[in-house]
């Protein structure tokens, strides 16, 4: 028969056992949740490599512009001191 010490250490294991179980089943969660969004980082690369190029489309695009502004400036500058 056992002691009421050793049924408290025996209850008290039992309670650390589940709240272990709990942890455990939480960092599952965190893994899991953790390894779908790594799987999103090589598509986020693409896109940042799209966008890169985009963005150096577009700076040629205002650059051009703003030369062509530059020189109709000059231009309507030239017809109206004349």
């Amino acid at each position: 028969m056992r002691s009421k010490k050793e049924d408290s250490d025996i209850q008290m294991l039992g309670v650390l056992y589940e709240d272990m179980q709990d942890n455990i089943k939480k960092v599952l969660e965190i893994v899991k949740a953790q390894q779908s969004a790594m799987s999103m980082i090589p598509k986020m690369s693409e896109d940042i490599e799209e966008l890169k190029s985009d963005t150096k489309a577009v700076k040629a695009a205002v650059t051009a512009t703003n030369q062509d502004v530059i020189g109709l400036k000059q231009r309507v500058s030239i017809l109206e001191s004349v």
